[in-house]
């Protein structure tokens, strides 16, 4: 068997012409095999926010900016429950930056 070792894993791909995407049987499995060390990066949108428990996150790498402080403290608990952790925002200029800066105060508040 071929091994995909350091390839990415997505609970987002359009895996059909249909463009719906994984149903959740195909979901579980690529939660499997990234659990398995099969795929060491998993790319979700906010399914991962709340609904996923992997306990040995190291790196989350957020690409937008969440204005409500609950669910960027959601986004960001998945990583260091076990070890260390980071977390990154890519953040463009202008909008993005004061929205960022608002979500950190709101965040600080709780």
């Amino acid at each position: 068997k071929k091994s995909n070792k350091g390839t990415i894993g997505s609970l987002n791909s359009n895996l059909g012409q249909d463009g719906a995407g994984m149903n959740q049987k195909q979901q579980q499995k690529v939660l499997q095999q990234f659990s398995e060390g099969i795929y060491n990066v998993l790319v979700c949108t906010c399914v991962g926010e709340e609904g996923l428990d992997i306990g040995e996150v190291d790196l989350i790498v957020n690409f937008d900016v969440m204005k409500s402080p609950i669910r960027s403290i959601q986004r960001s608990g998945r990583t260091g429950r076990k070890r260390n952790g980071r977390v990154l925002y890519l953040v463009a200029e202008g909008q993005d930056e004061r929205s960022y800066k608002q979500s950190v105060t709101n965040t600080k508040k709780i």
